[in-house]
């Protein structure tokens, strides 16, 4: 009996420990749904999704700070600990009882892209397995994809400016990146994206706010309830034609 009611207590006690301790945002660098204008952890953040957030936090009155931190840190963070919201964050099917949803922030097409004069041509995955070496973000959905999919064929990289200079310098055939992305990447590094040539569209996915399973309830339908109204006066379609342009 005794411990029953010691263990009840400590569960008490670690919930509202994590109530008390807030709600952590994190992102990463990676435009242009979410990036630092000059590429660090310290810089002035931007991006699609970023506005998104912002613009949730102001309508609750949230002025918790955005953290930026390598992709794979964040993912772990959020699977780890309560009240931790990880952004943008492809939602799939091996994904959906980790976490929290909330969304879509923004909706991609994955593409394999290559250098530029490259004679490798590819119209199914099946092609795709069968050329020399293909690069993709460490812990990323995309990484996570192709292994599901049985390719053994996987360079798995810690940054995108690594799947960058892989690519051009020829160590990799193929980047699974997204139709934006591998832009926005060669741009930040001084690359002519025209160097790089999109083969194939793998698949379209929308990419959301994941919440840890630890996340209180409230701080939850708080978030969702922001969401819904931004969508329903405009403002979500107005932010995402913004950055279409």
């Amino acid at each position: 009996m005794k411990r029953c009611v010691l263990a009840a207590l400590l569960l008490l006690v670690l919930t509202v420990t994590a109530q008390a301790q807030g709600l952590k945002i994190i992102t990463e660098n990676a435009p242009p749904l979410n990036y630092t204008e000059d590429g660090t952890e310290t810089g002035k953040l931007t991006g699609q999704a970023v506005e998104i957030v912002k613009e949730i936090q102001k309508r609750i009155q949230d002025t918790t700070p955005i953290e930026v931190m390598p992709w794979a840190r964040g993912y772990d963070l959020v699977q780890k600990e309560a009240n931790v919201m990880l952004f943008s964050t492809t939602r799939t099917e091996a994904r959906e009882k980790l976490f929290q949803w909330v969304g879509p922030v923004a909706v991609n097409d994955w593409v394999f892209v290559a250098k530029k004069g490259s004679p490798i041509t590819i119209s199914s995955l099946d092609d795709a397995k069968k050329v020399g070496s293909i690069g993709a973000y460490k812990n990323d959905s995309r990484e996570l994809f192709l292994k599901e999919q049985g390719f053994t064929n996987v360079d798995s990289v810690d940054d995108p400016a690594t799947l960058l200079k892989k690519l051009v310098s020829g160590r990799n055939d193929l980047w699974l990146s997204d139709k934006d992305e591998y832009k926005e990447v060669a741009k930040a590094n001084k690359v002519d994206a025209a160097d790089l040539t999109p083969l194939y569209t793998v698949k379209r996915t929308e990419l959301y706010m994941a919440f840890s399973q630890g996340t209180d309830a409230g701080t939850i339908q708080k978030w969702q309830k922001a969401y819904d109204d931004l969508k329903a006066d405009g403002t979500y379609e107005k932010i995402v034609a913004k950055w279409a342009k």
